[in-house]
């Protein structure tokens, strides 16, 4: 079973290196950003601030790991669920702060939050993160799917 879970591994992580191979082939060149152009200050003056822009875009919300305290905060703290399916069920009914439930308990959307593993814990376990569309600002949720003792056998090949 040990074999079994070092080949899911080995081709994890190779589906982990194609978003990166694709970046890496990426030739098209970045787009130029215009400069605003200072006029040089009056000789024996003060010298001229730059005007403000007239339009300021605001700026793109960062997820947020859930408090510290919470199970699913981080890696080392994930939420303990039973295996993939009961995974995206938690994901899908997560409630934020506000109260509301972005994707309304349905369970493909609960899957699709998935961004990846983010490795083993200090347990051994393979923990996944999710991001959840709250309000105000996306929140980052850490599950562990061999939570229970049913997919945690099968962590150990037994």
């Amino acid at each position: 079973m040990s074999i079994r879970i070092g080949r899911l591994l080995g081709f994890m992580g190779a589906l982990a290196t194609l978003p990166l191979l694709t970046a890496a082939c990426n030739t098209t060149p970045p787009p130029e950003v215009p400069t605003a152009e200072v006029p040089p200050a009056p000789t024996g003056s003060a010298p001229v601030e730059p005007e403000e822009p007239a339009e300021v875009k605001a700026p793109v919300a960062k997820p947020k790991a859930a408090a510290k305290t919470d199970a699913g905060s981080d890696k080392e703290n994930p939420v303990m669920r039973c295996g993939p399916r009961d995974s995206y069920a938690y994901v899908a009914d997560y409630q934020c702060s506000d109260g509301t439930r972005p994707l309304g308990s349905d369970i493909r959307a609960g899957g699709a939050a998935r961004r990846g593993n983010v490795g083993a814990n200090s347990k051994g376990h393979i923990i996944d993160l999710y991001v959840i569309p709250c309000p105000g600002a996306p929140v980052e949720v850490y599950v562990d799917m061999y939570g229970c003792p049913e997919y945690q056998q099968m962590l150990l090949g037994n």
